[in-house]
């Protein structure tokens, strides 16, 4: 109970403070928006079916904060993230010009890799990849991010607890080492982006590792996307998907997708095929997906069709 009151407090202090600080200052502003996507599940090996909220947020920012309020997926996500931004004016590193970049303080998403640091409404399948599993979803901590003028590249750099903070507002740390992640990207060329990810850092009886890279391809009718980590935690895992979409028509975009996670310490592996379409309304900001996904290897998953909807505010 007093966890929730808590976060409540905090919420109410939050919100408080981003309207009081916009109508003093003429020049900001507060921006609310968010998402919900409401899901159908059918197992293949059973004959129930499974309907109801996916997930859902409510964002509401400025230029200096941003906080997201998760509206379902269980109490423990009430607050889901917070964000105090700061500009870093442009500054030499011996010869090396960076350019202007930000900070970020509070309870981030860390730069873990391209599939999670997607936003939930722009990943084209139902489920996002399972590797994501293996990365904290919100920490407490702090990040650097550095952009170029035409995107080209990018580098983002965080200093978090080290431990998942979904079930608290500022983070729990069980020890006294922090986790360092690390996520650049580059554009060689119009169609080509490649990108790296790492993680480093230590649990209470294991250490936290992970490095790994990707690669996308984006053309006007199509996209893929592969990519690959190496992971030491509990166990030392070896995982990695592709993902392939393609759209014959507007706004109308066929997905298949591969990925597999196999794990060394107990020689299991796991694979996850996915085929599907979604239709998008974007004047309206609403999409219809709908996925079929079969698990193979050592997996005792079922295979199952999944429906979304997904609305956009």
């Amino acid at each position: 109970m007093r966890k929730i009151t808590a976060t409540v407090a905090f919420v109410v202090l939050a919100v408080t403070y981003l309207f009081v600080f916009c109508a003093t200052n003429a020049k900001s502003e507060v921006k609310l928006d968010g998402f919900a996507q409401g899901i159908w599940v059918k197992n293949a090996d059973t004959t129930s079916n499974q309907f109801g909220f996916q997930t859902a947020y409510l964002h509401a920012s400025n230029k200096d904060v941003s906080i997201w309020l998760n509206l379902g997926g269980g109490e423990k996500k009430i607050l889901s993230q917070f964000v105090w931004t700061f500009n870093v004016p442009a500054f030499k590193i011996w010869k090396l010009h960076v350019p202007e970049s930000k900070t970020c303080a509070g309870k981030i998403k860390p730069p873990a890799s391209r599939a999670f640091c997607l936003a939930p409404w722009d990943v084209v399948t139902i489920y996002s990849p399972k590797q994501n599993d293996y990365f904290d979803s919100r920490d407490f901590g702090v990040m650097w991010v550095v952009q170029s003028k035409d995107t080209a590249f990018t580098l983002k750099a965080a200093l978090v607890n080290g431990q998942e903070a979904v079930s608290s507002y500022s983070g729990v740390d069980s020890n006294s080492w922090k986790d360092t992640y690390v996520r650049t990207t580059v554009r060689p060329l119009s169609h080509l982006e490649v990108g790296m990810s790492a993680r480093y850092g230590k649990a209470v009886e294991y250490d936290n590792r992970i490095i790994g890279g990707d690669i996308f391809l984006s053309y006007p009718k199509w996209t893929f996307t592969v990519e690959s980590f190496w992971c030491e935690r509990e166990h030392h895992t070896a995982m990695g998907y592709g993902l392939l979409t393609v759209t014959p028509a507007k706004n109308f975009v066929l997905v298949a997708s591969a990925e597999g996670i196999g794990d060394r310490t107990t020689d299991t592996n796991v694979w996850y095929t996915t085929i599907g379409a979604s239709y998008a309304l974007p004047d309206k900001h609403m999409r219809l997906a709908l996925n079929f996904i079969d698990p193979a290897g050592d997996s005792h998953e079922p295979a199952k069709l999944a429906l979304q909807f997904q609305h956009v505010f």
